[in-house]
């Protein structure tokens, strides 16, 4: 018998060695530690299914090279390795020492350095439900781009490589305990040196159940559920992690738009609620809580607000609030996550006991600096041009809550 390999043979031998040097000589340039590694994120959802599951994503602005000195863009955002543009984004690895504590040296060495790996949680405001964004394609084309969430908003504002984790669920009114509960088991798996909860609370205080998950009988288990979304901030809380979460605004005139009659708490059980947030963040200094009560009526309004030293207004950017008068615009949504950044910002600057220099307060109000930019052409040009770029999970099919029975 000839035991002389074939040409055929000899060839796939040939093809199975080359194919083995290429992946050693790969696993030693993964080693070298000064490049930029990434994995996929930990997720078993989509943004792209109509899924009732909360929402998870990671998004990682790696660091650029030297920008073209005709380009007007920050190298910041032009990524050299730019994450998949598949439905579940890249997220680096997770091998990483545990993140520094807000008041320890190590977390205060540059500004800014609280905002290296963003954690968002929350519900469908967080999630951008219903946003949309109008953009010129090179075609010359206006299109729509749906569902703009805060982490976009936050990775187009960053001047700086940022990792953002989301974990924000369309569907959190639909059971607030378990959906709550897991957003902060992945927040602290993810190990953020922030976490904004702009809208986490909302539904521990509205809705139809209460703390044992079962129906709604009276305005005072509004009161008893709330404490148990508390009870989950804190697990957060105590690692020293600085938070900013917003209060509970009046959206009664989203009943019979969005809400159900039954899912508003009563004024004066709202009143309670931003008590009881209040005096549990009084004794918690790395805690800030975004004052949502009065800064929706005002943006619905139409009102002036002064946020980072720029006048909001609908004047100045158009509707602020969608027309279900209850979630932000891109425009609101840009408003909202600036004023939070404020609130983060005054919270790493503060000692101990939560109070912060004068001196600190006067460098913190510009629309722009050196760790973001919200002005909000900028912005939204930055946005575009992530979506353009890939630098964007695919967007959702609006999935968003079942409109009520008696909605217009």
């Amino acid at each position: 018998m000839d035991l002389r390999p074939s040409g055929f043979e000899f060839a796939r031998v040939l093809r199975l060695s080359l194919r083995s040097a290429w992946c050693t000589a790969a696993a030693l340039l993964l080693t070298v530690p000064c490049l930029a590694v990434t994995a996929p994120a930990a997720s078993d959802d989509s943004r792209g299914e109509r899924s009732p599951r909360a929402l998870e994503t990671q998004t990682t602005a790696s660091p650029a090279p030297a920008a073209d000195p005709q380009s007007t863009e920050s190298p910041q955002h032009t990524p050299s390795a730019s994450p998949s543009a598949s439905p579940t984004a890249t997220a680096p690895d997770r091998t990483d020492s545990p993140a520094p504590r807000p008041n320890t040296p190590e977390a205060q060495k540059a500004p800014g350095s609280h905002y290296e790996r963003v954690g968002l949680i929350g519900a469908s405001a967080t999630a951008g439900f219903g946003v949309r964004v109008d953009a010129v394609g090179e075609d010359g084309v206006s299109r729509e781009i749906h569902a703009a969430d805060l982490g976009d908003v936050f990775l187009a504002a960053s001047q700086r490589p940022v990792t953002i984790s989301r974990f924000a669920s369309l569907w959190f009114f639909n059971d607030p305990l378990s959906t709550g509960r897991g957003a902060i088991d992945r927040m602290l798996a993810f190990k953020p040196t922030c976490v904004f909860a702009v809208d986490f609370l909302f539904w521990y205080g509205y809705g139809s159940t209460n703390a044992q998950g079962r129906r709604l009988e009276n305005e005072e288990q509004r009161l008893g559920l709330l404490e148990v979304g508390l009870s989950e901030l804190d697990r957060i809380v105590k690692t020293g992690i600085p938070v900013v979460v917003g209060d509970f605004p009046n959206m009664e005139a989203s009943v019979g738009r969005m809400l159900r009659a039954e899912q508003l708490p009563k004024r004066e059980t709202l009143e309670r609620l931003n008590a009881r947030l209040h005096e549990w963040a009084k004794t918690r200094p790395n805690v800030r809580v975004l004052p949502l009560s009065t800064l929706v009526p005002s943006l619905e309004t139409g009102q002036s607000v002064d946020i980072r030293g720029r006048a909001w207004s609908k004047a100045n950017d158009g509707e602020l609030i969608q027309r279900d008068r209850l979630h932000p615009t891109f425009a609101g949504a840009m408003a909202m996550l600036a004023k939070a950044c404020e609130l983060m910002d005054l919270c790493v600057a503060s000692d101990g006991d939560g109070n912060t220099s004068s001196a600190t307060v006067e460098t913190t109000v510009t629309v722009c600096d050196e760790t973001l930019c919200f002005e909000p052409v900028k912005l939204r040009e930055r946005f575009i041009q992530q979506v353009r770029e890939g630098r964007r999970r695919s967007a959702p099919n609006d999935a968003g809550p079942p409109q009520p029975s008696n909605a217009e």
